[in-house]
């Protein structure tokens, strides 16, 4: 075979499957066309039509009035009703004894902040009736904590304030203590370092945490 025949056959052989892939994409893009022609087009027919539009407020990371409202009380203590009050670290601190309707029901007659109740005084910062709830509290542990330290009876009294205010909550069950009562707490039984925790939800505590107080 002379080298022009067998260039002749090449050619030849490289026709078929030219015309092939031709005619595979007229088909293909025929089909496409087809499909195309049954649906409407992106602005006559937008996606998931039914489906209600996100609100503002809900999107991920935009602040809610709430929020707003919260965060501006960390600049002032207009916030406060009984006059005992201070701006805390955070703004769920930031509340006071008679915004918390079962506080509220607990403050005296004739007595503008639960810092002035009767019990309050004796059984939340005297420091004495808090030694004896500390021991009752850990009596059926080997070792109960020092009760000279006043981190203990820092979180002995917030304890017993929350239980005279809302009752049994349950185990990781917190609540906010009123800026005036953790105040007039601190004051009782005070942190040489006027180092603070502060406020915790349960879930909010790192392992390393959970051995501090508020």
């Amino acid at each position: 075979m002379t080298t022009e025949e067998s260039q002749t056959n090449y050619d030849t052989t490289e026709d078929i499957p030219s015309t092939s892939m031709k005619a595979a994409s007229d088909r293909r893009r025929d089909l496409l066309q087809r499909i195309w022609s049954k649906y409407p087009t992106v602005h006559d027919d937008p996606s998931f039509p039914s489906n209600p539009p996100s609100q503002p407020s809900l999107l991920p990371n935009s602040e809610t009035e709430e929020e707003l409202r919260l965060q501006r009380r960390l600049y002032s203590t207009d916030w406060c009703e009984c006059g005992n009050c201070r701006v805390m670290p955070t703004a769920r601190e930031c509340v006071c004894c008679q915004e918390i309707a079962n506080v509220n029901e607990n403050i005296e007659e004739g007595s503008v902040c639960i810092t002035q109740s009767t019990i309050f005084k004796n059984m939340v910062v005297d420091r004495m009736n808090t030694t004896i709830i500390l021991t009752i509290i850990h009596q059926s542990t080997s070792r109960a904590p020092n009760a000279d330290d006043n981190r203990n009876l820092r979180k002995t009294s917030y304890k017993a304030f929350t239980a005279w205010i809302h009752g049994y909550l349950g185990k990781g069950n917190r609540r906010p203590i009123p800026s005036c009562a953790v105040h007039a707490v601190r004051a009782a039984f005070p942190d040489p370092d006027g180092e603070y925790v502060g406020f915790k939800f349960s879930n909010d505590y790192d392992a390393g945490d959970m051995a501090l107080e508020f």
